[in-house]
């Protein structure tokens, strides 16, 4: 990371303007409360008298001190009044274990007297462990969640609750049912304030507004951080920045008004839980690395390496264990918060004072953050804070939040200038390198076109190559083979057919008049089969091996292939080849032709036409020669068809001298029925049909 001066004046108007913003949020969330001593009224057996509570002057009065309960039971109003003798005695606040004695219910019972007549009062209700129901005399005035004696059946909610109580008579009974499943710790763990429901009014609109407005910056903030994170993975603390965001968007709304429930309609409770624990656990390790991140070794002691292992540990057992065993290690959580907020503050320390870049505006931020942290933590603990007066609910971290994020804007924008310069300054050193490497580049462009151009036509070359058949020019066996598999695939309900064409004792006409002459045979048939396809798109030549050539007729019968096949063994019949080294001798040869087709034999697959071709090719050819053996084979031979070896009639062997007379009969007798195949070595003529 690059570390940059901050300009005194841009720090000097952001630090006043997020000062007036502070004082400003300040005065508006305290408008309407009053400053003065709380009064030291408490409860008494049961009772709590309001003599000397003046609504329009005393500030809120919290409901604490000794009201009557009744373990494990959730009595009515009636039945509690019926059954006073047989409660007992119970300090509120009251917090009490799921594992003891009063494992799910509790019903607490509290008298007023002398109760200021004509004003509208209400109650804010802190969130109660974690179902309950109000009754002020018979009648019903709030509830949360779902109480019952049946653990089953206990639904639970989160946040803080505003209620509604009008002008009461002079003498009121309150009871309260409550009932805690899925919780370590039930009960009343604040005590209500008793206000003028104007007051409570100003309260509610002010910080739920507040809170609103936090959660919805930081869940955009968090989100609109991730896809910039996404585009560029490599800038972990954009990761890192994003989910402490977003947890503390979770955990500002699942405290406090509990905004999740106004914000989204409802929200379960197993959710808030966890959300709330996890902010306890994860959030602060989180800004650490986000330290860590853009400041590298310097913002991570040794110390601080293991607290994301710690956090990881906790976040797993919050999520996959019941919220009755982690709710259990609630002061543990803030304990191990306490100390990562330590931690911060150590590192914020050390760079300030090795004056890194931005990390004024930061300590700023974190500075507001973390005083609201400590300022909630110490409500809980102790009942209150500071800058807060004693007994009116108020709490900072939606107020540290947003200075949170306001601070982090400014950061943003600051190290985005200074991106901003250092980009146009390394423009500047580029383009003067562009100007020095431009004129190596246009020295090396014609020498790359050059040699582009040999490396097209090289490539070309090898995918001709590699496609077709160097001697006849006809497609290869494997390029034969893919193209018309695709066809198949594409045209399966039309019929085709395919020839194999084999030349005729090729061999021989190889070892009798050399390479070069046996090309030239190869190059006719290429040719003949290249002149038969022309007109049809759908017939595709191809060399299959050897004196082997393939020829594919789709969109053709059996019957269409075999006029075919006969018209190319008459046509190659007639050809007459020059002998190279015997001028003025000509040459003629055969080829047999085999022919499957999809109509006749009932093939698709490719692979097996071929093998029947093939099979129809031997079974010509031994048929031909077998019926030959019986009617005495004859070759006629002259010096405008082609040259014969010799052949002793009487001895059966044939003569070594080349014989180029004007024309001989020689007539061979074969032994019975044998297949004139399989003597080998006694005949070498060619088969002129």
């Amino acid at each position: 990371m690059r570390h940059f001066r901050m300009d005194s004046g841009l720090l000097s108007g952001f630090l006043y303007i997020s000062l007036l913003l502070l004082l400003s949020s300040y005065l508006v969330v305290n408008l309407d409360q009053k400053k003065d001593k709380t009064l030291q009224l408490q409860a008494e057996k049961g009772k709590f008298s309001l003599t000397f509570w003046y609504p329009q002057t005393s500030p809120p009065q919290p409901l604490s001190g000794e009201w009557f309960s009744f373990p494990d039971q959730l009595l009515s109003p009636e039945a509690a009044a019926e059954n006073m003798a047989l409660s007992s005695p119970v300090i509120v606040p009251d917090v009490w274990h799921s594992n003891g004695p009063r494992r799910h219910a509790v019903t607490y019972v509290l008298s007023l007297s002398d109760i200021p007549q004509q004003i509208e009062l209400g109650l804010l209700i802190p969130e109660i462990k974690n179902s309950f129901r109000l009754f002020l005399d018979d009648r019903e005035v709030a509830s949360g969640g779902v109480s019952s004696v049946h653990p089953d059946q206990i639904e639970g909610y989160f946040g803080d609750k505003v209620v509604y109580l009008g002008m009461l008579r002079p003498d009121a009974q309150l009871t309260l049912q409550v009932s805690n499943y899925g919780h370590a710790r039930g009960g009343i763990h604040e005590a209500m304030i008793l206000a003028p429901y104007e007051h409570w009014q100003a309260y509610y609109r002010n910080n739920i507004l507040l809170e609103g407005v936090v959660i919805c910056l930081a869940l955009l903030a968090g989100i609109l951080i991730l896809v910039e994170f996404a585009h560029g993975p490599k800038h972990k603390e954009l990761l890192w920045i994003a989910l402490f965001t977003l947890l503390l968007a979770g955990y500002t709304g699942t405290t406090g008004l509990g905004t999740f429930l106004t914000l989204f309609g409802a929200f379960p409770w197993e959710i808030a839980v966890r959300l709330e624990y996890i902010g306890f656990s994860c959030a602060i390790p989180l800004f650490i690395k986000w330290l860590g991140s853009l400041y590298g070794p310097e913002a991570t002691p040794r110390l601080v390496q293991y607290l994301p292992w710690l956090s990881l540990f906790l976040l797993l057992l919050i999520i996959l264990t019941p919220s009755v065993l982690f709710t259990e290690l609630l002061y543990a959580l803030l304990v191990y918060m306490s100390i990562c907020i330590l931690l911060t503050v150590m590192i914020v320390v050390r760079l300030f004072l090795l004056n890194r870049a931005g990390i004024r505006i930061l300590a700023f931020g974190g500075f507001a953050l973390f005083a609201s942290i400590l300022h909630d933590l110490g409500v809980f603990f102790f009942g209150g804070g500071f800058l807060a007066g004693e007994g009116n609910g108020s709490s900072l971290m939606p107020l540290g939040v947003l200075l949170f994020l306001i601070s982090q804007v400014g950061f943003l924008a600051f190290f985005r200038t200074h991106e901003q310069l250092w980009i146009i300054q390394l423009n500047h050193h580029l383009q003067d390198d562009t100007a020095t490497l431009e004129n190596q580049l246009n020295e090396r462009k014609q020498e790359l076109q050059l040699r582009s151009r040999e490396l097209e036509q090289r490539r070309r070359d090898l995918q001709q190559l590699k496609n077709e058949d160097e001697l006849t020019g006809l497609s290869n066996r494997h390029t034969f083979v893919q193209q018309i598999m695709e066809r198949i695939k594409r045209n399966q309900r039309s019929n085709f057919a395919v020839l194999m064409i084999d030349i005729d004792y090729f061999k021989q006409i190889n070892d009798e008049y050399g390479r070069e002459f046996a090309e030239s045979v190869l190059r006719r048939v290429s040719q003949r089969l290249i002149k038969e396809c022309k007109g049809h798109f759908d017939w595709v030549p191809a060399r299959y091996g050897g004196d082997e050539f393939v020829l594919w007729l789709g969109g053709s019968d059996f019957k269409q292939a075999s006029r075919v096949a006969e018209r190319i063994q008459q046509d190659i019949a007639r050809m007459q080849l020059p002998i190279f080294s015997q001028p003025g001798s000509m040459f003629k040869f055969t080829v047999s032709i085999g022919i499957a087709s999809s109509e006749r034999d009932g093939e698709t697959s490719l692979d097996a036409l071929l093998a029947r071709a093939a099979d129809d090719v031997h079974h010509q050819r031994n048929k031909q020669r077998f019926q030959q053996g019986y009617q005495q084979a004859r070759i006629v031979a002259s010096t405008q068809v082609f040259p014969v070896k010799g052949f002793n009639i009487e001895t059966g062997n044939a003569e070594s001298s080349l014989k180029t007379t004007a024309g001989f009969n020689i007539k061979a007798a074969f032994n019975g029925k044998t297949d004139p195949s399989e003597e080998k070595g006694k005949v070498r003529g060619y088969r002129d049909d």
